[in-house]
């Protein structure tokens, strides 16, 4: 799971689209602009973080005369890079520039499967220029063999819902790799006109199920290359597959969860980098998280990775996978999808007295019980499954990599964080390779061995002698678990998968060859 950053590249805009998140924060007359050498020392301080992917939005990106040596000096570090437009430039030089600039990937916000709603969200006249744009987009990519992927985006909310069916077969019509419906987010525009925007949830779920029923009449016939939604969270899908007979598609499982802080990070259009777009809203900036300040850190002056390192996105990581963040939460609480983090919603809501998700309310009480019945996934085997879960288990022997790393002495890695979750398990997260794991109670007291001392061998040892002590109290016969040495190799084993994932650092202590195991 690498590092992805949202750039919101520039506060200028050719649109003023009534459902706008940025227009609040962004288009202020205040909002500090940076130069281009600025700009360029933003990507070099993500490319030296190992940043993996790069959006830019903003605004609109295609406004700004930065935008193209930006992001081709972004694709020449090795950052996928992808840009969220809203069609209007894309002009036949424009789309030439794409394709030769490295970009990985083109998003087009489309609202609308007609003039009429679409421009009623984003302003006359931009339907009809659009449309053209991505045809001829769509239509380069294909001449020129680019590898450019194409997608479109469509904020479902009260004025376009009832177009659902329409946006599909328009999409088709375009030829575009990927449509995705997204949810409506209450911020900027959008929370100043709620009564106009926001679906009801019996809205939300009737507009689910025509997303999955389309989806599944052009799947079946294998006539859409990928569908996308946002719309629906795990526990109403679950609902709808029963209710309905229906499958959704890809359903955003593992990105519906809070990613904030731990993979996702956000650029302000002036280098400030912040966990989330969500937090550097003003009402969190200056205020405390968990007892660490929400402050403003710029890319221009501090390296990616001491903010990435500091005490408020450390803190930021405990809010989201802390349960007791969402115990106000309804129907979340309760919900296996919240506790295996296949899905959860925005933590900083923990503040208000309660947070209550209509359409996944609804979903429950259908289901008489709020649980989930996915197929794929249990509470056992998919703790955090929807971050990257790391479950080294105790399940595989291997003499000569026990004798490899017996020696060595494991040494925490730097800026490692910790969160004790309620049901008897342990999350370690490393910020800087973005990678999780989940330390059951045995491996939990394997972590706490670690010292300058304690070799690998000599952790195994001490384990193997733990169960063995268990093993003669309960009077359980040796069934040959413990013959050969299995418990030092399944720990070694352990602690190699630990040190791959750069939790840990095995240091070597001395030659001594150690003894053959059996």
């Amino acid at each position: 799971m690498g590092k992805a950053i949202k750039w919101d590249f520039t506060n200028k805009c050719n649109l003023r689209c009534i459902h706008c998140s940025a227009a609040g924060s962004h288009f202020a007359p205040d909002v500090r602009r940076i130069s281009l050498a600025q700009k360029l020392r933003v990507v070099d301080n993500l490319s030296k973080a190992d940043v993996a992917e790069l959006t830019l939005l903003g605004g609109e990106p295609l406004t700004s005369k930065d935008f193209f040596p930006v992001a081709s000096y972004a694709a020449s570090k090795g950052i996928a890079v992808t840009v969220v437009t809203n069609g209007i430039l894309l002009s036949d030089a424009n789309i030439a520039r794409i394709i030769d600039s490295g970009i990985s990937t083109v998003v087009i916000s489309l609202d609308g499967a007609s003039a009429l709603t679409h421009d009623h969200i984003r302003g006359k006249g931009s339907f009809d220029k659009t449309i053209p744009n991505i045809r001829r987009l769509v239509s380069r990519v294909k001449e020129t063999g680019s590898r450019v992927k194409t997608k479109m985006n469509t904020v479902v909310n009260k004025i376009n819902h009832s177009e659902i069916d329409e946006m599909f077969e328009l999409g088709r019509r375009l030829e575009v790799n990927e449509l995705s419906f997204l949810a409506l987010t209450e911020v900027g525009r959008a929370a100043e006109r709620k009564d106009e925007l926001v679906l009801t949830p019996e809205e939300s779920i009737d507009a689910a199920v025509a997303i999955g029923r389309k989806f599944n009449a052009l799947v079946n016939k294998d006539l859409y290359p990928e569908i996308r939604q946002q719309i629906a969270n795990p526990l109403v899908c679950d609902y709808i597959r029963q209710k309905y007979g229906i499958d959704m598609p890809g359903s955003y499982v593992s990105t519906i969860c809070c990613l904030g802080g731990i993979s996702l990070g956000y650029v302000t259009p002036d280098g400030d980098l912040f966990p989330c777009d969500r937090i550097v809203a003003d009402r969190y900036v200056g205020r405390p998280i968990r007892g660490a300040i929400v402050e403003r850190r710029s890319l221009l002056t501090d390296d990616f990775d001491d903010i990435w390192s500091s005490d408020y996105f450390a803190k930021m990581f405990e809010l989201v996978v802390d349960d007791n963040t969402y115990r106000n939460y309804r129907p979340c609480s309760n919900c296996e999808y919240l506790k295996t983090r296949q899905c959860n919603p925005c933590p900083l809501d923990s503040g208000e007295n309660v947070a209550a998700f209509g359409s996944c309310l609804i979903a429950a009480k259908a289901l008489n019980n709020v649980r989930h019945d996915s197929g794929d996934s249990n509470t056992s085997d998919n703790i955090l499954s929807g971050f990257t879960s790391y479950k080294y288990g105790l399940d595989t022997s291997d003499n000569e990599l026990y004798q490899n790393i017996g020696n060595m002495i494991p040494e925490k890695a730097s800026d490692i964080r910790l969160s004790d979750r309620g049901d008897g398990t342990t999350i370690i997260f490393n910020p800087h390779k973005t990678e999780l794991c989940r330390l059951v109670p045995i491996t939990r007291f394997m972590w706490d061995l670690i010292n300058d001392k304690n070799t690998v061998s000599d952790i195994a040892a001490e384990i193997e002698e733990i169960l063995r002590s268990v093993r003669d109290r309960l009077h359980v016969e040796d069934d040959g678990y413990y013959a050969g040495g299995a418990v030092k190799e399944r720990v070694a084993n352990y602690f190699q998968g630990l040190s791959d994932a750069g939790f840990v650092v095995l240091n070597p202590q001395h030659e001594e060859v150690l003894p053959e195991i059996g």
